[in-house]
This record gives C-alpha cells, sequence and structure tokens, in this order.
C-alpha cells in the first residue's frame, strides 16, 4: 500500500493513542514562546525567562532578565534572542546566565512580538512598528517597513528561503506581505480587508495562514489564490474559528487552536484533534515547538510534550520516496519497499517507551529488517534523510 493511501488511516490511528505528558506549571500566566540550546530548553512567559536543563522537570528563572513578558525567543549559534513586549530586546551568549539589552535602532516603547532567523539575519515582528531586522546579532537593528502599512501590528512572521511573510492587523488595513529581498520591500498577497493571521506557516509554494477567528487559509501558489481548509478544526457557536499558533514538521501540520491542539497531513484538507492528556477546561494553545523527537506545547499556564513519534502519521515531503512496509503484521521479518531513493536514508525503529531498538540505512529499493530478536509488539518506525529530516513514520506489530 502507497504512502498516499494511508495518510489519513494512521493519523487517526495515531492520535488515538497519542498521550500528552504535562511536565509543568506557571503560576503566573501565560507561555509565550520555547528556544532550545544544548540540553536547556527556554520558555518565556508571563514576567519572565525560565530555563530547565532535565527536560522540563524543575525550572529556574533567569534573573537577569527584567520582570518582563518575554514574548519571543530564538537562538542562532551561542546566541539567544528574548523580546519582551515592554522592555525591548535582550541577547545571552552564555545560555541564559546573563543578558545585555540590543535596543539600537529600535523606536522608542517598542514592544516584540515574534522573532524569525534567516542565515545571518534575525528579523523581529512587533507591536505598532512593523518589522525590524539585524545582521550582527544585535548591535544595531534595522526597521525595513517599505510597503507596509503604517503602524503595522506583526503578529505572523516566517522565513521560506529568501522570502519573508509577516501580516496582522495595522491602523488601516490588514493582510499579509512578503518580502523577496530581506524586507527592502514589501508587497500584499492578499485582497485588502480579507483576513491577517496570527499564525504563518510555509511549505514550499504552500503558504498556510492562521487567524484569529477565521480559521485556516490556503495557497497553493505562492499567495496568488486563497482558499479555506478547516474540515475538522474547532469552531465556536457563532462559527468563528480561532488559529493561535502554528508549525509544520515536512508537510505534517500542527495547529494549536483556542480549544486544543489539531493536525493535518493533507496540507489542511482535514484535520484532526489530538487533545489526549491535555487538561481542561483550559485548551488555548499559545506555542508549539519542535527539539529532537519531542513536540513541546504551551497551554493555558501549563507547558505539555509529546514524542514525535506517537503523532506523526506516514506522509510524503518534498520529493521523498512513496514508502510500503509489508507484511504488518510479521514475525519480526519485514521489507521495506520505497520507489525514488536518491540519497542517504534510514530506517529507526522505537518500542513503545521510545527505546531504539533498530537502527540501519535504506542501501536499495527493496530493505530487509530483522526485529525477530524483539518482543511481541506494536513499534514505531521512522525513515529519516542523514540530516534528520523526518520522511515517514508509522507502525508495525511483532505477532
Amino acid at each position: 500500500m502507497k504512502t498516499k493511501l494511508i495518510i489519513c488511516f494512521i493519523a487517526v490511528c495515531n492520535l488515538v493513542n497519542a498521550q500528552w505528558q504535562q511536565i509543568s506549571f506557571f503560576n503566573n500566566g501565560g507561555i509565550y514562546s520555547f528556544a532550545f540550546r544544548d540540553s536547556n530548553v527556554f520558555v518565556g512567559a508571563n514576567y519572565g525567562l525560565f530555563i530547565s536543563n532535565n527536560n522540563g522537570i524543575t525550572w529556574t528563572q533567569s534573573l537577569g532578565l527584567p520582570y518582563s513578558n518575554v514574548t519571543a525567543l530564538a537562538v542562532k549559534d551561542t546566541n539567544i534572542f528574548a523580546g519582551t513586549w515592554d522592555n525591548g530586546m535582550f541577547l545571552s551568549i552564555n545560555n541564559g546566565q546573563s543578558w545585555s539589552a540590543i535596543d539600537s535602532g529600535f523606536a522608542k516603547d517598542t514592544g516584540v512580538s515574534i522573532l524569525a532567523i534567516s542565515g545571518n539575519s534575525v528579523f523581529a515582528g512587533t507591536g505598532g512598528k512593523g518589522v525590524y531586522m539585524t545582521n550582527n546579532n544585535g548591535v544595531t537593528w534595522s526597521a525595513i517597513n517599505n510597503g507596509l502599512p503604517v503602524r503595522s501590528n506583526i503578529e505572523g512572521l516566517a522565513v521560506n528561503g529568501t522570502t519573508l511573510f509577516a501580516g496582522g492587523p495595522f491602523s488601516n488595513d490588514y493582510g499579509l506581505y512578503s518580502s523577496t529581498n530581506n524586507g527592502v520591500n514589501w508587497t500584499s498577497i492578499v485582497p485588502q480587508y480579507s483576513f491577517y493571521p496570527d499564525a504563518i506557516t510555509v511549505i514550499d509554494t504552500n503558504i498556510f495562514a492562521g487567524t484569529y477567528g477565521f480559521g485556516m487559509h490556503y495557497s497553493h501558489n505562492g499567495g496568488a489564490s486563497w482558499n479555506n481548509v478547516n474540515t475538522g478544526l474547532p469552531a465556536d457557536t457563532h462559527g468563528f474559528i480561532y488559529i493561535t499558533t502554528m508549525i509544520n514538521i515536512g508537510t505534517t501540520l500542527i495547529a494549536g487552536t483556542d480549544s486544543g491542539i489539531y493536525i493535518s497531513s493533507n496540507y489542511g484538507t482535514n484535520w484532526f484533534s489530538f487533545n489526549n492528556g491535555l487538561v481542561p477546561p483550559y485548551l488555548s494553545v499559545s506555542a508549539l515547538a519542535v527539539n529532537g523527537p519531542t513536540l513541546y506545547a504551551g497551554v493555558g499556564s501549563n507547558i505539555y510534550k509529546i514524542q514525535l513519534s506517537q503523532i506523526l502519521s506516514v506522509h510524503e515531503i518534498a520529493n521523498s520516496p512513496e514508502v510500503s512496509l509489508y507484511p504488518n503484521p510479521s514475525n519480526g521479518r519485514f521489507t521495506i519497499k520505497t520507489n525514488g531513493i536518491n540519497r542517504k536514508e534510514y530506517i529507526q525503529v522505537f518500542d513503545i517507551l521510545g527505546r531504539n531498538v533498530y537502527a540501519a540505512p535504506l542501501n536499495s529499493n527493496d530493505t530487509e529488517i530483522d526485529l525477530g530478536n524483539n518482543a511481541k509488539g506494536i513499534y514505531l518506525y521512522q525513515i529519516v534523510t542523514e540530516k534528520e529530516e523526518l520522511l515517514s513514520s508509522g507502525k508495525i506489530a511483532i505477532q
């Protein structure tokens, strides 16, 4: 059976068994952002930044930052950037032990809402002041707003190759803009007054814009035309759909809403909830981020995590081969058939506790694997590139 035929089936099966693990509760309010460096997890929250070096079991507050709402985080090499809503931008070069203000070039009283990195450039979306950029790790910043409306509130910001995307409500308009020259010029890619995104994700020429109230918008042609892709997403009693944050892993989309977390493996055509383990009634999702094999979520005042192997369905990314695995179930001997291998690819197999029980390269279009020495049960497999890009994943059963 080919990949395209089993996407939705495995997605549903995986999500039924997926279970979020609550790892933290912050008494002082909401979670805004995540960042990761070495073994450290950084969380921007109401009134401060918190650091864990044991995957969220314990946290310490970084005292080098002022008492601020840390709304945006980004990591570039050894540099950690922290944008606050009420005290400007800060930089740490020692894993958050100390911080320096890096506001040169920002307009007075600029609140930072979101950060994005592309190559040597760091971009900051702000409240009412548009987009700023630095090429020298924050020593100086420059406003890059030519073509953006005045008093631009940037709530969505994304980078795809050499193209920037920025969107939000403006003083006399709202919408979504793109730039192909690092923000020197911006061009609107949606009709006037149509929608503005709180979250933007781009996969090749496919743009996904999650809005606060008007659901998910999708363009397959770089913004030339748009469609709504909301099947399965939660609507309130008035029909409004609130997308609060969004990321992609390959071609799998994960969206945070005001009613939990949803996943799509077919470019938004269908969405499935996976909220097992989230503690009601507060299911408003404010942040999503991936670190290695783990997905983190900020939901209300809680932080949750889940292993990607629990939720990712068999799916394709750009130029990935079609994949089939048979017989399944089996006595432990399986054959993986791939069409189109043109690079180094590997299979990894994990037990239900997340332990890696098998790993090997795929050397041909038909590769046999022998798991006969493992106990009977359900296992998860992933096919990845040498750069650890996920090509496909699914379940196998040993009987």
